[in-house]
């Protein structure tokens, strides 16, 4: 027994030796563990069910996967010493990657990783943050997945590049030219695909034309009842809309649905920031412009309230004091759901106030004020009965508030009051309140059939507009134009309002044919502004500005996955405004005997129509292996009806044979305008962290006037009372380069942007009658319509070709905030152009420009 015994305790030592060696030998080698919650980014919910991934860095062969749990917990154990990434994928957000994490053994990591909601499904591997920039790391569609042409610009664009305003974001369009200096410091105004060329602005009714749809209210300035001369009225200034509260936009260049109207050149749809939001602030300064902005937000039960704020400041001209540009923006949105989250209703509010003071403090006196402001509250709703049946809903009111003031000294000398006026100080106020009522109902259905989707779409839209301000104030002794200026002062109030009705419907098809994908965009839409009562023999109504009909189509081929054909042709309309129809009286002084009688003539046109644009493109869409993608893009647009001034001798309606050196003008729908253009785009996976992007576009245009031109003094020896008005045309091409590098690794984005404008021409061709005539001894060619001595006037520009360097950098400093940094202009190469003819000097580039900012989010 007592050898069993010992037996017995020599067994348990050797277990227990076992035992303990084990153990040791496990704590030798025991791994780490990994545990950690999975986030919402915004709202700071935990997401249940996302894919957590550990890979090790170097040894491609080791991966370990798990699922979080209902608490967005997750854990890993035994993690053997290295350096991992763990990655987290979950549907409905963007793929989020934690690079670099250094294991070691016996240590117990806890993490949190934070997901990035990807609300509309866009394709991609990863979305990160820097600091609260949002970075999509992976590539854009390297070829277009719309079927009309558009750009897409996100947040994280925009924040990257700082923009200030609307304005500036357009600069990340490709063919639109970078020859302004970002910032608050002038007005900004934009033409879809116009053609500028030198060192000018772009046309008046280009950027009339360019319709901006903010979170679907349309920004016009149709109501605009100031007449600014011959050049027309223009669009709205973009620097009232800032940059730091908009989520994304879209410039639409090609033929768009039969939802969008009231517009000729193009659409540019911008969405603003809504629904939760995390506090954030930012934080811009430049040399021109400061500005801050704070967004917040609130999530209740079953609602969500946000809010956001906006401070630009810009000094002008650092050498005057009072030259100041002040802009207060307020938005606020509220928003929740009914009917388990069948309806969702959305109240929105915007408050925008531009203070733009300057002080007499040089010799010309210059005193101006524009203080006035622009407010919107709107309505929204979308009911989804299904996901095959959406009804939607939009109210909007509208407020442009006018209030401007400008004096200058008026060299000019006059009698008043028994007393003589070397000069004096001419005074000018514009005083308007422009109101806009727009609706919008629209219902969307969905139909599948056995080998095509039918996405039907139809809506109503009704929009009002009137200015009911007391007009444009002059001085009548002391006239700011001048002391023997005709113009004089005019009421809004008594201008009719402006109304538009529209209806519309469209299919779009998605199907196969001969075993082909395509699509099909097939839609009509009918506008009527100002109708009457009906009126069958003329078209559906009586109306003073006319009533058209807009058919659209886009098609879709695929050839294969890689290479795909569309185009497409439509018609679109835009609205005249108050300032073209009411166009003010023209006065005529003169003595007659020993009294002074002033006749006036009125230049309104109440029966001035709207007008319409006709315009077609064709694409050639291809992609090499998911690594390069190349679109070619040929586009042709067409208006004959475009609103142009009319000269006539003074007293023409009573007698229009008479001749008078007196004459008068009236807008009629008599210009027209033919463009076309290629656009070449490059598009490369990104690899590595970068991308190269490479555009090239070439733009011709050519516009005129029907009719003939009046001359009230022309030289009867070889002109006509009434002759051919001339035709011009412009030319340019613009070739856009853009390189990027962002590394979720090392929190950096880097862009460097090069611009080149190679080509660049304009010529203004004369149809009338010639003459030679003698210039410092020299005959030169002369048309009816040049002014002497310019005889160059019929000779083509062709302006330097000039390159322009943009460079700039975002860095995470910490996790919630970031630093950028641009310079634009690196090598400050102003692009010089010598004028030939005169000797002037122009600057095609902006002067070398940076810029710091800063935000953090919490």
């Amino acid at each position: 027994m007592s050898s069993n015994n010992l037996m017995k305790g020599s067994m348990v030592r050797d277990v227990l030796l076992v035992v303990v060696v084990i153990f040791t030998l496990h704590c030798l080698v025991a791994g780490a563990s990994i545990s950690g919650k999975v986030q919402d980014q915004i709202d700071r919910s935990y997401i249940s069910g996302a894919l957590v991934v550990l890979v090790k860095e170097g040894d491609p062969q080791f991966q370990r996967s798990t699922l979080t749990n209902e608490d967005g917990y997750f854990r890993f154990v035994d993690v053997g010493y290295g350096i991992y990434n763990i990655e987290v994928v979950k549907d409905g957000y963007f793929k989020n990657i934690l690079f670099d994490l250094e294991v070691e053994k016996d240590i117990n990591y806890s993490i949190t990783i934070k997901l990035l909601k990807n609300e509309k499904g866009e394709p991609g591997e990863y979305c990160f943050l820097l600091g609260s920039i949002e970075v999509r790391a992976a590539t854009k569609d390297i070829i277009p997945e719309e079927l009309s042409t558009t750009r897409k610009i996100t947040s994280g664009e925009i924040e990257h590049m700082q923009a200030s305003s609307l304005g500036d974001v357009l600069f990340l369009v490709p063919g639109i030219e970078k020859s302004r200096t970002p910032g608050l410091s002038r007005p900004t105004k934009v033409g879809i695909r116009s053609v500028v060329v030198g060192s000018g602005d772009v046309d008046a009714i280009e950027s009339f034309g360019t319709t901006i749809i903010v979170d679907g209210n349309e920004l016009t300035n149709d109501a605009n009842a100031k007449w600014r001369g011959e050049m027309g009225t223009s669009g709205i200034d973009l620097r009232g809309i800032p940059a730091d509260n908009i989520k994304s936009v879209e410039v639409i260049t090609g033929i768009p649905s039969v939802e969008y109207g009231n517009f000729a050149n193009g659409i540019i749809k911008v969405e603003t920031k809504s629904g939760y939001i995390t506090p954030k602030l930012k934080i811009k300064i430049n040399p021109d412009t400061k500005t801050a902005s704070f967004s917040s937000g609130f999530k209740f039960a079953k609602a969500v309230l946000d809010y956001h704020i906006n401070y630009g400041y810009s000094e002008r001209d650092l050498r005057k004091e009072g030259d100041e540009f002040h802009r207060i923006y307020l938005s606020s949105n509220y928003s929740r759901k009914y009917f388990d989250d069948k309806l969702n209703i959305k109240l929105n509010g915007k408050y925008t106030k531009l203070i733009d003071n300057e002080e007499p403090t040089d010799i010309y006196k210059m005193k101006n004020y524009n203080q006035g402001y622009r407010a919107s509250g709107n309505l929204m709703f979308d009911y989804v009965k299904d996901r095959d049946n959406i009804l939607s809903g939009f109210i909007n009111l509208d407020l442009n508030r006018k209030k401007y003031y400008r004096e200058r000294w008026v060299a000019e000398q006059i009698v008043y009051n028994d007393s003589i006026y070397p000069g004096y100080i001419g005074k000018l106020q514009e005083i308007g309140k422009e109101w806009q009522l727009t609706m919008k109902f629209k219902k969307e259905r969905c139909i599948r059939l056995s080998e095509f989707t039918h996405k039907l779409l139809s809506g109503f839209e009704f929009d009002y507009q009137r200015n009911t301000g007391p007009g444009l104030i002059i001085d009548s002794v002391f006239n700011y134009y001048g002391a023997y200026s005709e113009r004089r002062s005019y009421s809004f109030k008594e201008f009719e309002p402006l109304s538009r009705y529209t209806a519309y419907i469209e299919d779009n098809i998605t199907g196969r044919v001969a075993g082909k994908k395509c699509e099909l965009m097939a839609g009509l839409r009918y506008d009527v502004f100002n109708p009457g009562a009906l009126s069958l023999s003329r078209g559906l109504f009586e109306n003073k500005h006319g009533e058209f009909l807009s058919p659209r189509f886009n098609f879709r081929l695929f050839v294969t996955d890689g290479f795909r054909i569309r185009f497409g042709a439509g018609r679109s309309v835009k609205s005249i405004s108050l300032a073209y129809i009411y166009k003010p009286p023209a006065y005529f002084k003169y003595q007659k005997d020993t009294t002074v009688v002033e006749e006036v003539q009125i230049q309104r046109n109440p029966n001035l129509k709207a007008y319409s644009v006709d315009k077609a493109e064709v694409s050639l869409d291809w992609k090499l292996k998911d690594l390069v993608g190349f679109s070619l893009t040929g586009y042709f647009t067409s208006s004959n009806n475009r609103p142009a001034g009319q000269n006539y001798p003074w007293g023409y309606e009573q007698n229009p044979d008479t001749i008078t050196s007196k004459s008068y003008s009236i807008y009629k729908n008599l210009g027209w305008i033919r463009s076309s253009g290629v656009e070449l785009t490059m598009r490369t996976k990104r690899v590595g962290g970068f991308q190269y992007n490479l555009n090239i576009t070439y733009r011709f245009s050519k516009t005129g006037r029907k009719g003939l031109t009046y001359d009230s003094s022309p030289d009867t020896s070889w002109e006509e009372i009434w002759y051919k008005p001339p035709v011009s045309w412009r030319e340019k091409v613009i070739i856009d380069h853009s390189l990027t590098y962002v590394s979720n690794r090392l929190g950096v984005w880097i862009t460097f942007d090069v611009q080149h404008i190679p080509l660049e021409h304009k010529k203004t061709v004369y149809r009338s009658n010639s003459t030679y005539l003698e210039v410092d001894g020299i005959p030169r060619l002369f048309y009816q319509g040049m002014s002497y001595p310019y005889y160059w006037e019929n000779f083509v520009y062709s302006y330097t070709p000039h390159w322009i360097f943009n460079f700039r950098i975002t860095k995470s400093i910490s996790v919630n905030t970031e630093m950028s940094i641009y310079i634009n202009n690196v090598f400050d190469d102003r692009g010089i152009y010598r004028e030939p003819y005169q000797g002037y000097v122009y600057e095609l580039n902006p002067p070398i420009y940076y810029g710091l900012e800063i935000s953090t989010q919490w």
